[in-house]
């Protein structure tokens, strides 16, 4: 199967495209954990600014679930890493098997 799809090259080839998405993902991840932390922070300087006026929940407790959510993720990504530096190791300290097939 790995003949059939361009041998160690084309399986490095896929590796790679998978790293360049996670890295999208992780750039992803950053972003939303800023634009939360962003809106907490506006939140904090609204409710600071206006007072008992300033009636709504606070952000911090509102977005308790995404923050979960996204330190979850950034979780898994780091173990994603873990595995794909383990992978990427494998693929290229066999490389040499890996193109006879």
């Amino acid at each position: 199967v790995v003949h059939e799809q361009e041998g160690c090259r084309g399986l490095l080839q896929r590796f790679n495209m998978a790293k360049e998405v996670k890295s999208v993902v992780v750039a992803t991840m950053a972003a939303a954990r800023k634009s939360i932390q962003d809106e907490e922070d506006s939140d904090r300087k609204l409710r600071s600014q206006f007072g008992t006026r300033w009636t709504r929940a606070t952000s911090e407790s509102l977005n308790g679930m995404l923050k979960s959510e996204v330190a979850e993720v950034e979780k898994n990504l780091a173990l994603a890493s873990t595995a794909d530096a383990t992978v990427e190791t494998k693929i290229e300290d066999n490389r040499e098997m890996l193109d006879m097939l």
